[in-house]
């Protein structure tokens, strides 16, 4: 301990300088410390310091602490602010872009008919078009306010081969309606039988049947025909649902995207496909004739590439050139075009009729696996056929009856069409959601939120009676 309990001590005259460290030695006594510094000349300066209490020591740590802490937590809680702002904008930004998923997707709902019209307009080959077309379209339809280019990406629409199959993509998006307790599968057949019915009960040759269809006789059916045929007809489909049967209809490779037409013969078989009906209710449970009908078909079918070659060879001869056939062994064109040829070969007297005599020639004329049918055919068994097939009871077949008897089709496509013309139904009034509720609520003045079921069909056809043919 210095005896001046300074920081340092002069000994020697001045000449030797001893240098303390500051100390309290546990509180019992204590000096200061000292710190000399030397300038460049050699001169120096003696500097001096204390040593604090332990008590003093203890509150200085702990105001360091606090001030430290305080700092650390201004910086925390900056830190914490500037972190949850981003996280704000991130959710924020993810939330604006599933709304304007969900925005884009009803869109396509509503507009699904006036989307495919563009798309088809555009002349794409194969149902096809490219990335720009597709954003080109949706720009047209659906607006200009979008960011197409980042939605293309988000709704993965571009395949691999670089290319937008716009009626896959439209057949993701519809508005659904399927209550458990409803029973709608007939009624929405119903929609689509009514047309092919009424066809098919005017009885029409072959000649006239094509005629109908193909009135430029051209060998090919466009959308313009199409429209036409059945806006006379005025079976009580609007032109969104007349688009959806042409949609449908051109989705088979024998359509010809430039010509914006199809082969008629295919036309007519794929016309078929979504109709549901086979032949009477009353005939159709007879066991031994829904065997004999399958057995024969296929045996009207068993040469079916070789006689859809004959039709496209003679449309080859009259300038209507078809696809290839290879192009078209794994569809249900060779069929529907079989069929229409070996009907042709049938009417042996060209009036565009089998009759009775002329069905059973023809299919007398055929192999049948007797074996596989379980009895031997004679031609009272094929009379009756006949009879079964001639749903007219014209006491002859029409091509329609004899094509809805024998192409027989995949189950599930039978029900395409129909589940597309419920959808644009269901579609229609969930665009017009609004108007449908206040027409509600003049049949429910309590505002109870419940109604009968007479009151909602009247409220249904009361909106029904201000829509335009286009909706």
């Amino acid at each position: 301990v210095p005896t001046n309990l300074r920081g340092f001590e002069p000994v020697h005259d001045g000449r030797c300088v001893t240098l303390f460290s500051a100390s309290n030695y546990c509180g019992t006594t204590g000096n200061f410390g000292g710190v000399i510094i030397f300038e460049a000349n050699l001169s120096f300066e003696i500097q001096e310091y204390m040593a604090p209490s332990l008590e003093e020591i203890q509150m200085l740590h702990s105001e360091t602490c606090a001030a430290t802490q305080k700092v650390f937590l201004q910086t925390r809680i900056k830190y914490l602010e500037m972190q949850a702002k981003r996280q704000h904008r991130r959710t924020a930004a993810a939330r604006m872009n599933e709304q304007i998923i969900e925005k884009i997707c009803k869109m396509i709902c509503e507009k699904k008919t006036d989307l495919w019209w563009c798309f088809f307009n555009m002349g794409a080959e194969s149902g096809r078009v490219t990335p720009a077309q597709w954003r080109e379209a949706c720009a047209n339809v659906l607006g200009r306010n979008f960011p197409w280019v980042y939605l293309m990406k988000r709704l993965h629409v571009v395949e691999e081969d670089g290319y937008v199959y716009y009626n896959e993509f439209l057949n993701r998006y519809r508005v659904e309606f399927r209550p458990p307790k409803c029973k709608h599968l007939n009624w929405r057949r119903e929609c689509i039988a009514r047309v092919f019915e009424s066809i098919m009960s005017a009885d029409l040759s072959l000649k006239e049947t094509l005629m109908l269809f193909d009135r430029n006789c051209d060998g090919t059916v466009s959308f313009r025909e199409f429209n036409e045929l059945i806006t006379e007809l005025d079976v009580g489909l609007s032109e969104p649902q007349v688009r959806i049967l042409m949609r449908l209809i051109t989705a088979s490779p024998a359509f010809n995207a430039a010509a914006g037409s199809i082969d008629v013969a295919e036309f007519l078989g794929r016309f078929r496909v979504v109709y549901s009906h086979v032949i009477n209710d009353d005939k159709r449970s007879v066991p031994w004739l829904q065997r004999a009908l399958h057995c024969i078909g296929k045996a009207i079918l068993a040469d079916k590439a070789e006689a859809a070659n004959r039709h496209y060879e003679q449309q080859r001869q009259d300038g209507n050139l078809g696809p290839d056939l290879n192009t078209r062994r794994r569809s249900s064109a060779v069929r529907a075009v079989a069929l229409f040829q070996k009907f042709k070969d049938y009417n042996e007297g060209g009036d565009g009729y089998l009759s009775y005599a002329d069905f059973v020639t023809g299919i007398k004329r055929l192999t049948i696996d007797e074996e596989e049918l379980g009895f031997a055919l004679t031609d009272e068994h094929l009379y009756k056929v006949a009879e079964a097939v001639d749903t007219t009871g014209s006491k002859r077949i029409n091509y329609l009856e004899f094509l809805q008897a024998f192409h027989v089709v995949d189950s599930n496509s039978n029900n395409s069409a129909a589940e597309e013309l419920w959808g644009q139904i269901c579609t229609a009034i969930f665009q017009h959601k609004s108007s449908i509720r206040r027409a509600l609520h003049q049949f429910d003045p309590d505002m109870t939120g419940k109604v009968d079921s007479e009151d909602f069909r009247s409220a249904l056809v009361t909106v029904n009676t201000v829509l335009s043919r286009t909706e």
